[in-house]
């Protein structure tokens, strides 16, 4: 591989330079053991990272010719009755039945129709807070916690 040679050319470059340097300073031969074992590790570092570059691109010389792309992450989506809906759709439609509930148990029956059912309950709990909060006019919460539809008033006989 010529990427391996060329780190060779210059860890020799290397050991050169510090050779001059301890011949000059006339090193002890624990000192001078301790610079050979930094300069094999200096190499081997050096032919280990052009190796990797050298992979690196062949890899994306080859993706590009087959113009391959990276799988995207599968969206989770449970079989159920609303996997399309919004959540706050199904949270309406579950209100609608009349029965009050807290914010517990609306979330847990969101997820058991199917919306939103992959995902943490304490993320689905905030984000229908949140939205039942925007239909403020329509959905009301009583001193117990319990969210209910506000029915309009009947017109008197």
């Amino acid at each position: 591989m010529p990427t391996a040679i060329n780190a060779v050319k210059i860890s020799n470059e290397i050991s050169l330079n510090r050779n001059m340097a301890t011949n000059s300073t006339k090193m002890d031969g624990i000192e001078l053991l301790l610079d050979q074992a930094r300069i094999r590790r200096d190499t081997a570092i050096l032919e280990a990272k052009l190796e990797y570059h050298y992979a690196l691109r062949h890899i994306r010389e080859l993706n590009r010719k087959l113009r391959l792309r990276k799988p995207a992450k599968p969206r989770r989506i449970m079989p159920g009755e609303h996997p399309s809906l919004k959540a706050t759709t199904v949270a309406r439609s579950i209100l609608l039945e009349g029965r009050p509930m807290t914010m517990v148990e609306l979330t847990l029956e969101v997820q058991r129709r199917g919306c939103r059912s992959g995902d943490r309950p304490r993320a689905v709990a905030h984000a229908k807070r949140e939205e039942l909060r925007y239909y403020a006019r329509e959905i009301r919460r009583d001193d117990k916690g319990r969210w209910s539809i506000r029915l309009p008033a009947l017109p008197r006989a």
